[in-house]
């Protein structure tokens, strides 16, 4: 008798081919390294007169992550799928077995809860981040294997529009370079009441505060501070100098390891805003935007009980002039004779007084001063409209409107 193995992974040994008493014959068969189906066949000549089908059961080794471990996304999202391979001693995979799939600590949900590995011995899940921030682990296990997955979850991500970036004083979309300004949307400054200032007599301002950062076309942006008032969160911080002009500037903002980036953010060459308080007008008795404007004579802020007078020179503070001559660089305070490089023009009463000085205000980050001259041939009276306005390249600017309380 002939004894052959037709297929699988084996080999023959002490093989009785020729019968002996009781008309028997026989062989031990010894799987070889690969697991699977096994069939021998013993052959009379050219007849087969028995098949024996055998089946190499593979003998467990391990298991190992494919891919999917160390991830981090958002929260709500789904993770790339978590992926591992079952491999046995010879380190074969091996296919057709169930792998569990559980949640051992934190908060994600997987599905599928088990799957089967596939030919390549590897069986896939799929975890996606619950609304709550943190860290979990998912545990993969068939028999006396097992592998751990590591996945974290972080915020999303202020939620923010283009068009609510702006001017810090005029409030006016847009962001200019050296100048102050404004982002407002949810998740700006969670967690706070009221406001939280970056500013301080001495030193610069931080790059994160209070655990958010943003920068403007890669390049960081220093804050001066965080409010949430009523619902309302915003941040101040200055555009930085470096930043270029553009249509289509960039914009990322980070709180505790979730990052938004904005596209599409205007950066203009100059785009004045002039600061003002809040008031009730004494002529109208309704709401009204008084600059702040401070003499030339004593320092004194010009006010309804101290009125501006023709013939003196006034100063008003302003942000958003663009770049000064020597230039201004981020974060840095202004020092004597930086010039405002564009043309300025200031109105009082809707018509052109003489100025007489625009500079980047020493000792500040992001604050110009504009001084002007109220001539005696201009009107005297109340509320009287305070103008600014720059020009760049043939481009006339307007700042926002703003009134002085009292001329005389």
């Amino acid at each position: 008798m002939t004894w052959t193995v037709k297929s699988g992974s084996a080999k023959l040994s002490s093989v009785a081919s020729t019968s002996g008493p009781g008309g028997r014959v026989s062989a031990n068969v010894t799987f070889g390294s690969a697991p699977g189906p096994v069939v021998v066949t013993v052959s009379l000549g050219t007849t087969a007169i028995a098949t024996f089908n055998l089946t190499s059961q593979p003998v467990l080794s391990g298991m190992s992550i494919v891919s999917g471990n160390n991830q981090t996304t958002t929260i709500n999202t789904a993770f790339s799928p978590l992926t591992v391979q079952v491999s046995d001693v010879n380190n074969n995979p091996i296919v057709g077995v169930t792998v569990t799939f559980t949640v051992t600590s934190g908060n994600v949900a997987i599905n599928p809860t088990t799957a089967v590995t596939n030919s390549q011995g590897q069986a896939s899940t799929t975890a996606t981040a619950a609304q709550t921030a943190g860290v979990s682990t998912v545990t993969a296990s068939y028999a006396t294997a097992s592998a751990v997955f590591t996945l974290t979850a972080i915020p999303l991500g202020p939620q923010i529009t283009a068009g609510n970036f702006q001017n810090a004083a005029s409030f006016q979309s847009g962001l200019v370079p050296c100048g102050l300004a404004t982002a407002t949307g949810s998740g700006i400054a969670p967690g706070i009441t009221g406001t939280v200032s970056g500013a301080s007599f001495f030193g610069p301002l931080p790059f994160t505060l209070n655990g958010l950062s943003l920068s403007v076309n890669g390049i960081p942006a220093p804050i001066y501070q965080l409010s949430n008032t009523n619902g309302k969160q915003q941040v101040t911080f200055q555009t930085p100098c470096e930043a270029p002009v553009t249509n289509n500037g960039t914009v990322a903002l980070t709180l505790s390891g979730g990052t938004s980036t904005v596209t599409g953010v205007q950066i203009l060459a100059v785009q004045p805003g002039i600061f003002a308080y809040g008031a009730t007008s004494s002529s109208t008795g309704k709401p009204i935007a008084y600059g702040d404007l401070i003499s030339g004579d004593d320092g004194s802020y010009v006010s309804a009980t101290n009125p501006a007078k023709r013939g003196h020179t006034y100063y008003l503070i302003a942000t958003g002039l663009g770049q000064v001559t020597p230039a201004a660089s981020t974060n840095s305070v202004g020092i004597n004779g930086q010039a405002v490089a564009a043309q300025v023009i200031v109105g009082v009463d809707n018509l052109g007084v003489p100025v007489t000085t625009a500079y980047y205000q020493p000792g500040e980050i992001g604050v110009y001063v504009v001084g002007f001259t109220i001539p005696l041939t201009n009107p005297t009276g109340t509320d009287q409209p305070l103008a600014l306005g720059l020009t760049v390249n043939g481009q006339l600017t307007f700042a926002n409107t703003v009134y002085i309380p009292v001329v005389q």
